[in-house]
C-alpha cells in the first residue's frame, strides 16, 4: 500500500467520516478507501451502461424481432406443467 497524505476534506465531510468510522469501528482510511472504490465501481458501471446504450442506438430493435419470446417472458403461462413452481397471482 502507498500512503497518501495530501487530501483536502471539508470539515462537515470529515465529521461525517469520523462518525461513520466510529459507528463501524474502523478507521478514516478504510472509510475513504471504500468510498473511492465505490466511486470507481460506479464510474465503470456508468461507462458500461453508456456503451450498452450506444450499441443499441447503433442497431435498434426491429419491430417484431423478439415477439417469439413474449410467451416465455410471461412466467404465469410459461412452464405451467411444472407443479413445483410457485404460482403467481393473476393480478400481477
Amino acid at each position: 500500500m502507498t500512503i497518501i497524505r495530501i487530501v483536502i476534506i471539508n470539515e462537515p465531510l470529515l465529521k461525517a467520516i469520523d462518525k461513520a468510522s466510529r459507528a463501524l469501528k474502523t478507521t478514516r482510511s478504510v472509510i475513504i478507501c471504500d468510498a473511492v472504490e465505490l466511486a470507481l465501481c460506479r464510474q465503470n458501471i456508468e461507462a458500461a451502461e453508456l456503451r450498452h446504450a450506444q450499441g443499441y442506438a447503433g442497431k435498434p430493435v426491429k419491430t417484431g424481432e423478439f415477439d417469439v419470446w413474449i410467451k416465455e417472458q410471461d412466467w404465469r403461462r410459461a412452464n405451467t406443467s411444472d407443479q413445483n413452481m410457485m404460482r403467481l397471482p393473476d393480478n400481477l
